[in-house]
């Protein structure tokens, strides 16, 4: 009998010290911060998040424990945005403090004070797949490495960027019109007697990435037959790998999510999905320790691409100031890893809300033919573009990759203060884990006027005079992201983009630690959603809704719950240039 109930006893012993523990983690934020309320919970939300996102645990079990609905991270009509006067989400577990940051003067002084606020490595330690990085370290390690790095990112490569990205869009429209043209039925406008494609815009603007980063980080030109070469043969297998180049960057890429979350033990399971994934990380690794020693013996004028750059960088260093190979591996990677999905569910994001806004697909051809005037970008003609990178700006602030930034306060032993004239002092006690959330910071109605759910790159621009041409035309008003009429707001002056409020908008972080790579990704943007809309105008299928195409979940980055599919049309007189076929390059 004693022992039936040992182990009843021993349990709740555990379940009473455990909540004991939580109680006084928020008894002592509580006491440092009067009137905050703090959710306490048995388990880290970190853990519980990513347990969620994955679908291993219930979205009853998820509520039960944190009091919020499961996607509160994701969701626009999230507590975190709406009737919090204290701009944080507070959780209290066992192990540590977790606060949500929800104002936009606490995240601009956190992502500024990196002394104070330091990124909590052992979360980024995951990323240390082939090797320490720009992104997994801190103090001076980081630094050493954002010297050598940094510079790598220049307008040598971003010009690279450019080309690539025009090239590689030409390829994939050639396989549009190729594979995917529908029976005019199909379409929204059935009378239109222009052929119509039916094109699966995650998949092909993840794709369209995935080359981008190969050819203007790799220096490795794809076809966009991603299985093919350029003479319609299957991709060969070079002797001593087990996967083509093709095989081991897509199947990482697919299964990165996985790579991140399961332990190293479990890749010796018979597990066929398991198996595949560590075998495509092997052979990716192997290929990038093959480019990385060619790498030297690369033609001065050809070390344009991002790898060749830095392996010469490395090279030429000081002993002790260069990277290892380890270290140039675990950075490409980042590289890949943060460059290609970010930017390629922004185009997909960018895609779908231009078909539901078809006003503002109108003025984004409008500038298109303006600047470009028939002719293919040219990459000087990318500061011209300004409404082009205004709908890149709202489409992050709408739908920023990354919901939250992770901070912490692990390594300090005194309190941290934050002050806001909004939500006042805030206290953070060390050991504290800390996510400046993107999503309820860009959503904030005080810091972006009463539509913050309303899709406007307008609010982008200098602002005019003139009122919204809807409300004069009749036109039907636009929608917000939940389905709902608004009215749009100012027509805008398209010459200069607005800055916002600091510590607002916070799709590449702020700092010291922002992104090195945000040139990179809007140079890429603007080269490819100029070039679909010098070609194409586009619309969603048959009866879809916004609010249940762009329903969105973040797992690793936010990303809608199903594949968006638009359709898409020539647009009227086109150049001969712009349906002139792509320039093949031969992969090397």
């Amino acid at each position: 009998m004693l022992y039936a109930i040992l182990p009843i006893v021993i349990g709740a012993s555990y379940l009473l010290r455990a909540k004991w523990r939580a109680e006084a983690r928020a008894a002592e934020f509580k006491a440092l911060n009067p009137g905050v309320p703090v959710k306490i919970i048995f388990s880290d939300i970190i853990l519980l998040n990513l347990l969620a996102s994955l679908k291993v645990l219930p979205k009853a079990w998820f509520l039960k424990i944190t009091g919020v609905e499961k996607g509160w991270e994701s969701e626009a009509d999230s507590p975190l945005y709406k009737n919090n006067p204290h701009g944080v989400i507070v959780f209290a577990s066992p192990s540590k403090l977790s606060v949500t940051i929800a104002d936009p003067e606490y995240s601009k002084e956190i992502t500024t004070r990196n002394k104070d606020f330091p990124k909590p490595i052992e979360i980024y330690g995951v990323l240390d797949i082939f090797g320490k990085n720009v992104v997994t370290l801190e103090k001076e390690e980081w630094r050493r490495h954002r010297k050598v790095v940094a510079p790598r990112f220049g307008e040598k490569n971003n010009a690279l960027v450019h080309v690539q990205t025009a090239r590689i869009a030409k390829n994939m429209f050639e396989a549009w019109e190729r594979n995917f043209q529908v029976p005019s039925s199909s379409s929204s406008s059935s009378s239109d007697s222009k052929p119509s494609y039916l094109v699966d815009v995650s998949a092909d603007m993840m794709k369209l990435a995935l080359h981008v980063i190969s050819a203007a980080g790799f220096g490795k030109y794809i076809d966009w037959d991603a299985d093919e070469g350029y003479e319609g043969k299957k991709a060969a297998i070079p002797a001593g790998h087990r996967l083509s180049f093709v095989d081991a960057l897509q199947t990482s890429v697919e299964n990165i999510n996985l790579k991140l979350v399961v332990p190293k033990w479990a890749y010796n399971l018979p597990i066929k999905k398991l198996e595949e994934t560590q075998v495509a990380f092997e052979e990716f690794g192997a290929y990038l320790t093959d480019l990385i020693r060619a790498a030297d013996a690369t033609k001065e004028d050809q070390k344009d691409n991002l790898l060749s750059s830095l392996v010469e960088a490395t090279r030429a260093g000081n002993e002790g100031q260069g990277l290892s190979e380890s270290e140039v591996l675990g950075n490409v990677f980042i590289f890949m890893f943060a460059g290609h999905e970010t930017t390629a569910g922004t185009l997909a994001y960018a895609l779908a809300l231009l078909a539901f806004y078809p006003e503002k697909q109108q003025r984004l051809h409008e500038e298109i033919d303006r600047v470009l005037g028939g002719k293919h970008p040219a990459y000087k003609q990318q500061a011209e573009l300004t409404y082009t990178l205004a709908i890149m700006n709202e489409v992050l602030r709408v739908y920023p990759p990354v919901v939250g930034i992770p901070k912490s306060t692990n390594a300090q032993t005194q309190n941290q203060s934050l002050y806001s004239t909004v939500s006042g002092k805030l206290t953070i006690p060390p050991n504290t884990y800390i996510s400046v959330h993107a999503m309820a910071l860009h959503h904030n109605a005080k810091a972006w006027g009463p539509d913050p759910l309303v899709f406007r790159p307008e609010r982008w621009l200098k602002e005019g005079a003139e009122s919204n041409p809807h409300s004069r035309s009749g036109t039907p008003l636009p929608q917000d992201l939940n389905g709902a009429s608004v009215d749009g707001g100012l027509v805008a002056d398209p010459n200069t983009l607005r800055k916002p409020a600091p510590g607002s908008f916070v799709p590449f972080s702020e700092g010291a630690r922002g992104c090195i790579g945000k040139r990179f990704a809007q140079v890429e943007f603007v080269a490819a959603l100029a070039m679909i809309a010098q070609r194409y105008e586009w619309t969603t299928t048959p009866g879809a809704k916004i609010e249940e195409v762009l329903r969105s979940r973040s797992t690793v980055t936010l990303r809608p719950y199903e594949h968006t599919k638009l359709i898409f049309r020539r647009r009227d007189n086109l150049s001969a240039e712009t349906l002139a076929p792509p320039v093949l390059v031969t992969a090397n």
